[in-house]
């Protein structure tokens, strides 16, 4: 039985976030394409350096979807370059 509850909640799991999602967008009155959302997240890509004996983390550019998506969770978008 174990495992069938686990398999409900793998298979739920994404639904239910992309209806939180939706409707925190919604409720911001953003525009947006699900596919452009998506693909912006997905395009999105971090890198780590040392430089000088400290680290820093670089992040690609948010699309103008994924940007508003992000938002609408009320996270906010860390720098583009951090010191970490």
């Amino acid at each position: 039985m174990r495992l069938f509850e686990a398999m409900c909640f793998a298979v739920s799991w994404p639904l239910l976030l992309k209806q939180e999602l939706e409707g925190r967008m919604k409720r911001t009155d953003l525009q947006w394409e699900w596919n452009e959302v998506i693909r912006g997240l997905d395009a999105l890509q971090q890198v780590e350096a040392n430089f000088q004996g400290r680290r820093f983390l670089f992040r690609s550019q948010l699309t103008t979807h994924a940007s508003q998506a992000v938002r609408a969770t009320g996270v906010a978008i860390p720098p583009t370059l951090r010191e970490v």
